[in-house]
């Protein structure tokens, strides 16, 4: 590997690691006390019943139930009934990717969702960073260093 293209990778590793810690953001409802979480549920869970196919409603609790309860099944859930309802919602896809990739070690699964993600949204640089990750985990250095140079591109676009 030429000097050039190291230095590229590891600030493409750096990157990934910023976007790893920065997170999902707030997934709290406006309307609840962010102080509370054990509350949340209910308001995603009102949303849900008044409008079904509420898909920011399935992907905020989806949040809660992977970030604040590590309860990764019934996150998958929520953001796979998100895709269901819209199949090109790439914030779902690369929810369910991180829970797959984070809290299910299940990196065949995260790089199908971070790459679906790609195709709809081909300009988001995370998705390439992450996917580039989840390579690595899987030793597949040659692919992953393809996306995170990817993922630099795309960054130094926005």
């Amino acid at each position: 590997m030429s000097y050039k293209r190291m230095i590229t990778a590891v600030i493409c590793v750096m990157l990934a690691a910023v976007i790893l810690t920065l997170g999902c953001g707030n997934p709290a409802p406006e309307s609840v006390d962010t102080g509370n979480t054990d509350l949340w549920h209910l308001e995603f869970d009102k949303r849900i019943e008044l409008n079904p196919n509420d898909t920011l409603a399935y992907l905020q609790r989806g949040y809660y139930y992977m970030y604040f309860k590590n309860d990764y099944d019934n996150a998958i859930t929520d953001y796979t009934k998100a895709i269901e309802i819209d199949p090109k919602y790439a914030d779902a896809y690369q929810s369910r990717g991180d829970t797959y990739y984070y809290a299910k070690g299940d990196y065949d699964r995260a790089i199908a969702d971070y790459t679906k993600a790609i195709e709809i949204e081909p300009e988001d640089f995370t998705n390439y960073a992450k996917r580039g990750l989840a390579y690595s985990k899987k030793g597949e250095k040659g692919k992953a260093e393809a996306d995170y140079i990817k993922a630099q591109q795309k960054a130094l676009q926005e």
